[in-house]
């Protein structure tokens, strides 16, 4: 299947504040229509990226919410 929206990125803050991170559409011989997540701590930090399967990415995501819906403070 084609990517849907080849390179779109949805940003967690604006450009240019720190610690950032995004997630974008990637489309790679390894993971074709996949999804990446990135983070990084400041400028000229090496980001930590993760590429997963659509279908990975959307379980991580309920697992990620999970998480903070049952941890939360009280």
């Amino acid at each position: 299947m084609a990517n849907r929206m080849p390179g779109a990125s949805w940003f967690l803050r604006r450009i240019g504040r720190y610690p950032n991170g995004y997630v974008r559409t990637c489309d790679t011989p390894t993971t074709p229509d996949g999804i990446q997540v990135v983070w990084y701590e400041s400028e000229g930090w090496v980001p930590h990226v993760l590429e997963l399967p659509r279908r990975d990415a959307r379980l991580l995501a309920k697992r990620i919410n999970q998480c903070l819906d049952r941890t939360a403070k009280k």
